[in-house]
């Protein structure tokens, strides 16, 4: 995923900031490069447990913001889907901001809730 992600991130920037990066196609083949580089020399010299804590850090930090931008995007594309039913159904906004994605947000908390009833940790307090 690493040698591919400036590309990912060149159709995030184009996508959601109205950067053109046709106007930087030199900036994404060097990204391209220097990722493609860093992805067969970290495959070559071993897994995370050979590579130093400098090597590791600023990888994970690069992929901590690809995931960022994965979530931001598939966030605002679910909102987005969310309104188009909500003015299909005829439901305003708010109502809609107030009940299914509440909803949605909730999702987690109940999933790990149910989780920890099930292994009998259901008395927390």
């Amino acid at each position: 995923s690493l040698s591919i992600s400036p590309i990912w991130v060149a159709f995030y920037l184009s996508t959601q900031m109205d950067i053109a990066v046709s106007d930087h196609l030199h900036f994404l083949y060097v990204a391209c490069a220097i990722s493609v580089l860093a992805g067969a020399l970290i495959i070559r010299h071993g897994g995370v447990e050979s590579l130093s804590l400098w090597a590791t850090i600023p990888v994970a930090l690069y992929g901590f913001v690809v995931a960022a931008t994965w979530i931001d995007y598939i966030g605002a594309h679910l909102v987005r889907l969310l309104a188009f039913f909500g003015a299909i159904c005829r439901i305003p906004n708010p109502v809609m901001g107030l009940t299914v994605l509440a909803w949605g947000n909730s999702m987690g908390d109940l999933s790990t809730n149910v989780t920890m009833a099930r292994k009998g940790l259901g008395n927390m307090g």
